[in-house]
């Protein structure tokens, strides 16, 4: 019979017949060779992870498949079906991450403890022909082994194939400005596009208070479960040690949201990571059971810390390095949405420009870090005299702006900016010193000054520029943009007025 790539099992006569008259010796000892098997293989840290979990119960259930198939190595014929079985069982190796060297090792297993056998038992005459013919046996069955190994190599490369390819199309092909959930909805999207094996991905941010998980941009099946906080669940076990899991539906402990999905998927992989400051988790469905482990967790792990990546970029864009306040960037942004939102429920908004009065003089005389701190600091308080419709924002230096929405009324406008003021001329404690610092605002109005996102930027601007100007002998610290008035080169200072002069 042709064995795989050449090789010859020579099944002659003398080998037959030798085989024949001695099998029942070779056989009666298969049990104590299986678990020499085991315990080769549990001796290697690598190898005794796959059995873990096992119990007794199915170590002895493992034991007696490996003395079934030591016995029939004595007595099979070698036929396709036998030779397809030993194929099958080497690509089960590569799917749990044998070696093949831990192959080769168990085989050696085999032919030390036959060897032993014949010496100790067969007649000097027959050691030799007895011995070769079970090594050709050996090597034919390696071979199946190694075969079926190979073919479970090319599949693994061909699916770490298609997820690097999804990665790369997730980075390459997101349009310019796309956000954060549509960055992560095109990596799980990607992720199992082109997956024979992969069927249900998706996201869940957590939310505070203990709210249960729901998945965002589920894609492949549809099952839309609700995932409570609860002792032992998989999802949450991920979150609170921040470390990919993967979770058997097989399990018993399979907990209810999974239940339904048992005659779709053998297990999910689910990898913490974050998103705009919040624990978030992603969860891959499979198929077949082991590919997690087969294919390397670590590949579909860097799916999920792409997207802390991209996210964190994306935010950092977006925000101010020093303060955490949104940049002008966002500003840009968030002016286009206030003015929609300000046409769509028919009230006022204002774009409020301001600096601080006095902050060159903290930075000449302590040092910037000690004007940084003021900068933090009054970071902090402008956010906690924000409504929840109002937006703060750095421009730079000592430069910010506010959109203050659904304003009905001037006096509105007044209320909120003098909350302003108040918080900005609290004194400040840096490092046990205590400064004061004071401010100047610009303002104008939308939809009373009806002009473009930039113009409105530059409008405020000028009034910030006006209630500067006057800073000695005003008698107020903002000034309102008119745009009934024309400004040019001439009247510089020309159409602004305060909040009083505009009732």
């Amino acid at each position: 019979m042709k064995a795989p790539h050449g090789l010859f099992l020579d099944v002659n006569q003398e080998g037959h017949t030798l085989l024949s008259h001695y099998r029942r010796l070779l056989a009666g000892q298969s049990e104590a060779l299986a678990k020499a098997f085991y315990d080769y293989l549990l001796s290697h840290e690598p190898t005794a992870e796959v059995f873990a979990g096992f119990s007794e119960a199915q170590m002895q259930k493992l034991v007696a498949a490996q003395t079934a198939h030591a016995q029939q190595m004595l007595t099979v014929s070698f036929d396709g079906e036998w030779n397809e079985r030993v194929r099958e069982l080497g690509r089960l190796h590569q799917t749990h991450g044998i070696k093949m060297s831990w192959i080769a090792g168990a085989y050696l297993i085999y032919q030390r403890h036959w060897d032993h056998l014949i010496h100790m038992a067969v007649p000097d005459q027959d050691q030799e022909p007895l011995r070769m013919y079970l090594h050709q046996l050996l090597m034919h069955d390696l071979m199946l082994q190694l075969e079926g190994y190979q073919c479970g190599m090319q599949k693994t490369d061909e699916d770490r194939t298609v997820l690097f390819s999804a990665l790369l199309r997730s980075l390459t092909e997101a349009p310019e400005g796309t956000g954060t959930e549509e960055f992560l909805c095109a990596i799980f999207r990607e992720l199992i596009r082109d997956s024979d094996t992969l069927c249900w991905s998706w996201y869940g941010v957590v939310k505070a208070g203990g709210a249960p998980l729901y998945p965002h941009c589920e894609h492949g099946l549809k099952r839309h479960p609700i995932i409570p906080d609860s002792l032992g669940d998989p999802c949450w076990n991920a979150l609170r040690a921040n470390q990919a899991i993967v979770f058997s539906l097989g399990d018993p402990l399979c907990p209810e949201w999974l239940m339904p999905l048992q005659a779709e998927i053998a297990e999910v992989a689910i990898m913490p990571f974050d998103v705009k400051w919040q624990h978030a988790v992603g969860v891959v469905g499979s198929k077949e059971r082991g590919y997690f482990q087969r294919v390397g967790i670590d590949h579909f792990t860097a799916f999920a810390q792409m997207g802390d990546l991209v996210t964190t970029l994306h935010q950092q864009s977006q925000r101010d390095p020093l303060t955490g306040l949104p940049n002008r960037m966002t500003l840009d942004k968030r002016l286009e949405k206030a003015l929609e939102r300000s046409n769509r429920h028919q009230t006022l908004m204002a774009v409020v420009m301001f600096d601080l009065d006095g902050f060159k003089a903290v930075n000449d005389t302590y040092g910037h870090a000690a004007g940084d701190q003021l900068l933090i600091a009054l970071a902090r308080r402008l956010q906690t005299i924000l409504r929840t419709t109002d937006s703060a924002f750095r421009l730079g230096g000592d430069e910010f702006v506010f959109l203050l929405n659904d304003l009905e009324r001037w006096t509105d406008l007044e209320v909120v900016v003098e909350r302003i003021r108040q918080a900005i001329e609290e004194p400040y404690l840096l490092d046990a010193v205590e400064v004061h610092v004071g401010a100047s605002l610009g303002v104008t109005l939308y939809p009373l000054d009806d002009a473009k996102p930039r113009d409105l930027l530059h409008h405020a601007d000028l009034a910030l520029y006006a209630a500067k100007a006057n800073k000695a002998t005003r008698t107020e610290y903002y000034a309102l943009y008119d745009p009934s008035v024309v400004q040019d080169a001439n009247t510089p200072l020309g159409g602004f007025i305060n909040f009083r002069q505009s009732r």
